[in-house]
């Protein structure tokens, strides 16, 4: 036997889904028996035998699915989304990569910069 929790988490599904489910009326009659209390780390727990376990599964497989957009309606959307994500990751790159290039330029300048300067200084001190 395994908690209300126990179930709902191996069925990727919330507690409060499952308890749902559970006071469903098709549902509630063919529990009855199935659902018993049991201390646990002295708290009261509800439990599920195999028989329920069964019995909410078999309800979920059986429960229709509500869609609030026609199939062919989400799939345009999402790739109308999907199309404007690629645009702007595609700015991104182009701006990423000004951005490397920039960074590659000033520390080609710093280089010379420091080149420079150390030349001088050398030069500087040979000339003492």
């Amino acid at each position: 036997m395994i908690t209300i929790k126990e179930f709902a988490e191996s069925q990727n599904k919330t507690y409060q889904a499952v308890s749902q489910q559970m006071k469903r009326k098709e549902n509630k009659d063919k529990l009855e028996g199935h659902v018993h209390t049991e201390i646990r780390h002295s708290r009261k727990v509800k439990v599920l035998d195999d028989t329920a376990m069964q019995i909410l599964k078999d309800a979920s497989m059986q429960a229709p699915v509500i869609l609030s957009k026609p199939v062919s309606e989400e799939l345009e959307s999402l790739k109308q989304e999907n199309k404007n994500l690629l645009i702007k990751l595609a700015a991104v790159q182009e701006e990423l990569n000004e951005s490397n290039k920039e960074n590659k330029q000033l520390l080609k300048e710093k280089v010379e910069l420091l080149e420079n300067e150390h030349k001088s200084w050398l030069e500087k001190l040979l000339h003492r």
